[in-house]
């Protein structure tokens, strides 16, 4: 059973799962020549394309930056993500 914690976690590695798979997509590279750039493995790109990794915010950025994006994050107050939910 999924705690609210634990479902908020995976909507956190869907999105960025969401965000890799939309800058591959726009760059028009291939998980190989990605993982290759970044230092990782297919598998592991894969992974966080799908929201399966508990991947480090070191290694987002770097599958981000060898397509020519940057990592951006922010907080939301909580009664923001209640409007939202």
């Amino acid at each position: 059973m999924n705690t609210e914690e634990e479902k908020e976690f995976q909507r956190v590695k869907d999105a960025i799962a969401a965000q890799v798979r939309s800058a591959r997509a726009f760059c028009d590279k291939s998980q190989k020549e990605i993982a290759r750039d970044a230092g990782i493995s297919v598998r592991e790109l894969s992974l966080i394309e799908r929201g399966k990794a508990n991947a480090r915010l070191a290694t987002i950025g770097r599958i981000l930056a060898v397509m020519g994006f940057r990592l951006v994050f922010g907080a939301v107050a909580p009664e923001e993500v209640k409007k939202h939910a």
